[in-house]
């Protein structure tokens, strides 16, 4: 960690907070400050996004969602 300077993980974070106000519109997490927070620029946050497709919340919890119902049917995971 440098000096006056975030770090990767604050900065890290703050990238999928503010990705998940612009894709997800809040849906989970409203931040209004998000974008504030980061001073970056929209189209850098998408840029970032597509390019970590599970960065936002909402994307994450869906898949996540979504896959677990078929995890749960095998029978490795049956008790």
């Amino acid at each position: 960690m440098k000096p006056n300077e975030p770090s990767r993980t604050a900065l890290m974070i703050a990238r999928q907070r503010a990705a998940h106000q612009l894709l997800d519109h809040g849906s989970i997490l409203n931040d209004p400050f998000a974008m504030k927070i980061l001073r970056e620029d929209e189209k850098d946050v998408l840029q970032f996004a597509n390019a970590h497709p599970l960065a936002s919340i909402g994307r994450m919890l869906s898949t996540l969602s979504t896959n677990l119902p078929a995890r749960s049917n095998r029978p490795s995971m049956r008790g």
